[in-house]
């Protein structure tokens, strides 16, 4: 039940759209007055069912009433999922019309638009029917439910990030209370370990074992870029163990070196004659074959070269640690002192402020600091949840304290801090973690797939005067300040959920709403969303199915292994799916919005993709396709187009010009002209632009970017010299 709220602001935001709200087109071109009624009036018994949801999902419900509320929660959410399944029919439609519109032509015979009689009929029969579900709802548990959540309802619920932005200046990584441990580490470092100094040539190694999100990343993080430390060693590697993937420091200016498969480009003598430190973070036993490769690649190392790693406990590395005949030196990473717990937490919730801290004040802090048992990251959270311009910080803790005592133990209430913070997400925010959490722990995620995969489902919000860009970059924001979100060692370009958020967020996952298959080579037929994670033993093959009835699947992505190159992350060429996709696949699919074919073996798609008439997502990055079928000009609400490095892809379709909505086209390593790109006004992403031979095709390329006033970030111009001066380029 934790995403209904969720939904039913996606209906609102659905509904002012079609509404003519900042951003849309609006239902000026609607005939029929009837459906434009029938929108407001849905429209207006929203806001209540809200309210319920919100309380519902914020608060920790007694026993008595989680049961019943978490059954009104269900059929509210399923007549939500309907109701957005109908808009969006509207506003495909709609968008259809405005085409046909703007080509002056007339519908063709079987295009149902609202603006004709028989459209607008069908929609607002949909419509009435939404409404008549909601109101039969409302009725059937008004008088039970709100009676048992009325007490539950006047309880203090500060809710965190909802009107306050984060700081225009984050805090940078630290440490806080934690200066003897990181010295004593860099001073071990520094030495000759003992096994060495006995003749021993295998790598010593230092564990560093602790609790999760008690800051052991954070610690090695700043001793693995301490100046004594990059002085000492030739050269460093770190390793991120959850992640798969490894990141090397230059060895004599060479910075070549990336990757788990790169390491056998180290040769013998390199590694004999470089003193280098190899730090693995997050290491777990599942983790084993990952250690092995890595350790038994390095351990000819020369004498001095050492081990760093982070585990959870001593018992976890005592499962790994057979592949290493050198034991490891244990470093535990105790909870943070009461002074140390307050300095962070306040350094968070009281950031950029010039407010002294009364006496009572600190009094209250210390008091939640003390729930957060000494851990770094729950500190943060809470401390990011009381960050607000609120008039009286003193009465805003006061509340949350009193909340936090119903949490007996401190061990209960470690495990409670971060579902708290978590439900005092705006339910958007809420949503839009569960969707990341279809994905891997440790996956690497960029700030523009996130926002075009939230854009695509309608998870932001609309803000007054802001593109949907803006709004999705915003969240991103918040979610890294109060630390859902952060900031990898390898890849500080990309985004990961810490491991304890990803857990808690994967525990909200429904069959209904999303569903990951790590074992099974076929999509759910009840899921919204689903992510396929192929196993070990498939091979890397993957039949899609043929469905014999409509589902109501709203994304579907494959998701790959993943290394590490550069600033960014690889999907190794070894991993590429070899993908089936039968002719009929998409006829079942016709409320699809996401779909990311990428790393696969794929050439084309079927003609039946045009049939995805929802389709605002869709990814074919490093695929082997060689055309687009022409039915792709029928996706009208196509937000964002992902051909990266398609080497293969030779033309686009004639009609491509079609896809007027299209916000986003990635065509890096785009190998030929597009000339009609200058019709497609709403772009915001183009990535390659490749002018054509000859004096009047260069011309008439070149030409097409003056249309293109919205694009932002980076546009790489290939073959510039054919532009001929006095051409309309200078012009």
């Amino acid at each position: 039940m934790a995403m209904t709220a969720a939904t039913l602001s996606t209906v609102m935001w659905k509904i002012d759209r079609l509404l003519g709200m900042p951003g849309s087109s609006g239902l000026s071109s609607l005939e029929s007055a009837p459906v434009e009624e029938a929108l407001n009036s849905l429209r207006s018994i929203l806001p209540k069912l809200l309210s319920a949801a919100n309380v519902v999902e914020e608060e920790e419900l007694p026993e008595a009433v989680h049961d019943a509320a978490g059954e009104w929660m269900d059929k509210v959410k399923a007549v939500a999922y309907d109701a957005e399944d109908v808009l969006d029919d509207c506003e495909h439609e709609l968008l259809l019309q405005l085409q046909l519109d703007a080509a002056e032509q007339p519908a063709a015979v079987g295009d149902s638009v609202v603006s004709t009689a028989a459209g607008a009929s069908s929609v607002l029969l949909h419509l009435s029917d939404i409404r008549r579900r909601f109101e039969g709802i409302m009725t059937e548990h008004a008088q039970t439910l709100n009676l048992r959540l009325e007490g539950i309802a006047m309880m203090p619920s500060p809710t965190i990030l909802s009107a306050v932005p984060p700081p225009s200046d984050p805090i940078q990584p630290t440490v806080y209370g934690r200066e003897d441990d990181m010295e004593k580490i860099v001073q071990l470092l520094l030495s000759s370990s003992p096994q060495q100094q006995h003749g021993d040539q295998h790598l010593p190694i230092i564990a560093v074992v602790g609790d999760e999100g008690i800051g052991k990343t954070t610690l090695c993080r700043l001793v693995y870029t301490d100046p004594r430390i990059c002085e000492h060693f030739d050269f460093r590697i770190w390793a991120s163990a959850s992640q798969q993937c490894l990141a090397m420091d230059a060895i004599a200016g060479d910075s070549n070196y990336r990757g788990i498969g790169d390491l056998a480009h180290l040769s013998h003598w390199e590694l004999t004659h470089n003193r280098f430190l190899l730090m693995v973070d997050d290491l777990e036993p599942e983790d084993l074959g990952f250690w092995e490769s890595v350790y038994n690649h390095l351990s000819v190392g020369v004498r001095g070269s050492q081990v760093l790693l982070t585990s959870r406990t001593e018992e976890h590395l005592a499962k790994v640690m057979a592949a290493a005949t050198a034991m490891p030196s244990y470093h535990r990473l105790g909870h943070l002192t009461e002074e140390s717990s307050w300095s962070l937490f306040k350094d968070y919730a009281l950031h950029g402020r010039d407010l002294e801290v009364s006496s009572s004040l600190e009094a209250v802090g210390r008091q939640i600091c003390r729930k957060c048992g000494g851990s770094p990251l729950l500190l943060k959270m809470m401390g990011a949840l009381l960050h607000s311009d609120a008039a009286s910080e003193e009465e805003h803790w006061e509340k949350v304290l009193l909340i936090s005592r119903c949490w007996k133990s401190q061990h209960r209430a470690i495990q409670a801090v971060p579902g708290f913070c978590f439900r005092r997400l705006p339910s958007h925010l809420r949503r839009c973690l569960v969707y990341c959490s279809l994905f891997p722990k440790g996956y690497p995620f960029t700030r523009d797939q996130l926002v075009r995969l939230w854009m695509a489902q309608d998870f932001l919000p609309p803000e007054e005067g802001k593109q949907m860009e803006d709004v999705g970059n915003g969240i991103i924001d918040r979610l890294l300040w109060c630390s859902f979100l952060e900031h990898p060692p390898i890849g500080e370009q990309t985004l990961v959920m810490p491991g304890p958020i990803h857990d808690l967020a994967r525990s909200h996952l429904e069959v209904t709403e999303c569903s990951r298959k790590d074992d099974v080579e076929e999509i759910s037929m009840d899921a919204r969303h689903s992510s396929l994670v192929p196993c070990n033993t498939c091979n890397g093959e993957i039949q899609l199915p043929s469905y014999s009835k409509p589902v109501h699947l709203k994304s579907c992505f494959l998701v790959k292994s993943w290394g590490h190159a550069g600033d960014g992350f690889y999907f190794p060429a070894e991993d590429v799916f070899r993908l089936q996709i039968p002719g009929d696949f998409f006829l079942s699919l016709s409320h699809l919005s996401s779909l990311d074919l990428s790393y696969s073996n794929v050439e084309e798609l079927p003609e039946s993709v045009g049939m995805l008439t929802h389709l605002r997502y869709l990814s074919l990055n490093h695929t082997y396709i060689k055309e687009l079928p022409e039915s792709i000009a029928t996706l009208h609400s196509l937000w964002t187009l992902e051909l990266r490095s398609c080497m293969q892809l030779r033309a686009l379709p004639k009609a491509f010009k079609k896809l007027t909505s299209l916000r986003h086209l990635d065509t890096q390593a785009l190998r030929f002209p597009l000339f009609d790109i200058g019709e497609l006004t709403d772009l915001r992403t183009l990535t390659r632009f490749i002018v054509g031979r000859g004096r009047r095709s260069s011309a008439s390329t070149i030409s097409q970017l003056k249309h293109l006033g919205g694009l932002r970030g980076e546009l790489h111009i290939i073959g510039l010299g054919q532009v001929l001066l006095g051409s309309s380029w200078q012009r």
